[in-house]
């Protein structure tokens, strides 16, 4: 059976100018590289004057070069220096080869697409002296191209590196929105790998309208679920029947399949449904939904009625903490997943009315909370695992403050600690996908905003602004894949094209600039809760809501403290501002929040 998609086909998203290419001759080869400055998804565009009949043309496509070495570098290139960077590319060839008819050259290839922020061009047999000449008289233009349509945020802060970040998760959101929701754009892959997408559903919602792609992804996510025993999603889609890479072969039938990755079956209809109000995408697959996340339950570590043991067989395959700089036990993290999938579930089941599927929910949900607290937890209330090895790691401490599986006294020690190892840190990030979205939120909803933007701020290794630092136009895959003192990460896995980590921009939009809806799907009604903390001094959000444009604008002395708040609310919605009493009174000294309906219409308070 044949069925349409619901979204709309990759389109030219962007046309980029490159700068003017610059000659490089490497054992004896005379190529010409363009730079466009952005590491984007799409193809690129030539045109070029006559060339002579049966001249092959190569059209080689990197993501980065080989960088120079510095005074603190502890690699060598060597004479590879300023040449494009190809090796994490892996199997993928990406060249384009065009065979001149003798006529001038109009050149878009159509038959696939390129991760890439550098093209060359080099000829099989001219001269240097011919090729110069047709370079001179060539044209090259860069397409993005996305499946995804408008971009639906903004937001300038009195810091440029922090709005270069932001740049940078928006062009790797588009990069990897190309027919189905990739990883990366460039290398031997481009799988519509579900681990990245459970992680980014929610800030992908606020960054572009998903919910058609997402619409037309979720049905290849059930043809998936379809074919095995316990209704997996699986950890990509459409599917292979074994693991190219692995060690260890896909079985479809196994029992245990880590929850992470395939929980995306349940976060990316729930954050759509969130973002836009619209419940069919919930009717539609909810069924399948339901099977994979009632699989779990065949599971269950002996002795216990929800708690459950992953497979040991797929431990190796590491889709716990996937690229962390400090690990957290596996099954630590799988069943903080858990918690999270139950509720997803359960407003998944509220929302369409089957009462009896959320009550059964919320019941696993809390009962599930009560055996982590029991197994993950020691006396003393510090993770472990399940050997009772301490699991003193941020991943750890953020995911169970998060997902709100600790409370009371047990929740005050969790944030002192939280706050005290980030401190012992040094500001920088130990974790890897998984905990990386909790990090900043498992601060700021236990009054913790400070401690959450001076580590959002930070520029040590690893850190969101490190990358930045070190020269990405992109979000990375690793924390590491370049530094100006070690080179390039491992080349088998060390794309410059990853959105996941990008997912600190969703705490942003609705942990600082405050923009959310906590109480209620869609924007029709929403929350407006802006944080005024030490670090940024100016911030101004605008969100393309379906109602119209959304504005959050702060403005903060050195100090920190709030000096004028700025917010628009479009027509036929209203918002509940929780503005810093401060603002209304004009002293400092004045703690805590007023509570204000807003109608439709332009607001300004304070200076």
């Amino acid at each position: 059976m044949l069925i349409g998609k619901d979204h709309e086909d990759a389109k030219i998203h962007r046309i980029l100018l490159p700068d003017a290419p610059r000659k490089v001759i490497y054992k004896g080869r005379v190529a010409y590289i363009y730079d466009f400055h952005t590491n984007f998804g799409g193809l690129a565009s030539f045109s070029l004057p006559r060339v002579k009949k049966g001249e092959k043309i190569f059209f080689r496509y990197a993501e980065t070069l080989y960088p120079k070495k510095y005074p603190e570098s502890q690699y060598d290139y060597g004479d590879k220096e300023g040449f494009l960077y190809t090796e994490n590319l892996r199997g993928a060839v990406c060249i384009d080869t065009y065979i001149s008819n003798g006529k001038a050259i109009e050149f878009t290839p159509s038959l696939t697409f390129h991760g890439f922020r550098y093209v060359e061009i080099s000829f099989e047999s001219l001269s240097e002296e011919d090729s110069s000449r047709i370079i001179a008289k060539t044209t090259v233009k860069g397409l993005q191209i996305s499946s995804l349509d408008e971009e639906c945020i903004t937001i300038k802060t009195s810091d440029e590196k922090v709005n270069k970040l932001f740049h940078n998760i928006m062009v790797t959101t588009f990069a990897n929105h190309v027919s189905i929701p990739t990883d990366c754009p460039q290398r031997d892959e481009r799988l519509g790998w579900t681990g990245d997408l459970q992680i980014f559903a929610s800030t992908a919602n606020y960054l572009s309208n998903v919910t058609p792609f997402y619409y037309s992804f979720e049905r290849t996510l059930c043809d998936n679920a379809k074919s095995k025993a316990n209704s997996s999603f699986g950890i990509y889609a459409p599917e292979y029947t074994y693991d190219d890479w692995g060690k260890v072969k896909y079985d479809p039938t196994a029992k245990g399949w880590p929850i992470s990755w395939p929980l995306a079956g349940v976060a990316a209809p729930y954050y759509s449904y969130r973002q836009s109000g619209n419940k069919s995408i919930l009717r539609s697959y909810y069924k399948t939904m339901a099977r994979f996340m009632n699989g779990y339950r065949n599971i269950v570590i002996p002795g216990y009625k929800v708690l459950t043991k992953t497979a040991k067989e797929y431990e190796g395959l590491g889709y716990g903490d996937w690229v962390s700089m400090v690990p957290t036990d596996i099954e630590y993290v799988l069943n903080a997943q858990y918690v999270y999938g139950l509720r997803m579930m359960q407003e998944i089941a509220t929302a369409l009315g089957k009462r009896k599927d959320a009550k059964l929910y919320q019941e696993l949900h809390d009962t599930l909370i009560r055996e982590f607290n029991e197994v993950f937890i020691d006396g003393n209330n510090i993770p472990q695992d399940l050997s009772a090895k301490k699991l003193e790691t941020q991943t750890a401490y953020s995911l169970a403050l998060d997902y709100d599986i600790v409370s009371g006294s047990r929740k005050e020690a969790f944030v002192k600690a939280y706050k005290d190892l980030i401190e012992k840190d040094n500001y920088t990030m130990t974790s890897g996908f998984l905990g990386t979205p909790s990090l900043l939120p498992a601060l700021t909803k236990n009054n913790e905003a400070e401690t959450a933007m001076k580590l959002f701020l930070s520029h040590g290794f690893p850190s969101w602004l490190y990358e930045v630092d070190q020269g990405a136009v992109s979000m990375w895959e690793r924390w590491d894949c370049y530094s100006r003192v070690k080179g390039f990460q491992e080349r088998s896995m060390n794309s410059e094209s990853h959105y996941a980590f990008g997912a600190v921009e969703g705490w942003f939009i609705k942990d600082i600039a405050g923009i959310r809806n906590d109480t209620k799907s869609g924007f029709q009604e929403f929350n407006l809760t802006p944080t005024f903390v030490l670090g940024l001094t100016d911030i101004e959000v605008n969100y393309k809501s379906e109602y119209g444009l959304i504005q959050s604008v702060l403005h903060t002395d050195k100090e920190g403290n709030p000096l004028s708040y700025h917010c628009i609310v479009p027509p036929n919605t209203k918002a509940t501002l929780l503005l810093p009493k401060a603002l209304l009174s004009g002293n400092n000294e004045d703690k805590g929040r007023e509570r204000l309906i807003l109608e439709s219409g332009t607001y300004h308070f304070g200076k």
